[in-house]
């Protein structure tokens, strides 16, 4: 069954802009009315490239600097 994208992101815990332009970027999902809707096989590609995407985050790194006192 297909799921809107609003129903789609509070099920994932994503925010509804981030799965649009996911969804934009990989050409998913079909415009249905005013709404986009993602059908049970575009959930399934939409769920293993959030999966490959998870390795790609930079993480955040905290940088010292050190005084040198002479």
């Amino acid at each position: 069954m297909s799921k809107t994208v609003s129903e789609l992101a509070q099920e994932l815990g994503l925010s509804k802009q981030y799965l649009n332009r996911i969804l934009s970027q990989n050409n998913l999902g079909r415009k249905k009315g005013n709404k986009k809707v993602v059908s049970d096989i575009d959930e399934k590609a939409l769920i293993s490239i959030l999966e490959s995407n998870i390795g790609n985050k930079k993480s955040e790194t905290k940088t010292e600097t050190k005084k040198v006192v002479s």
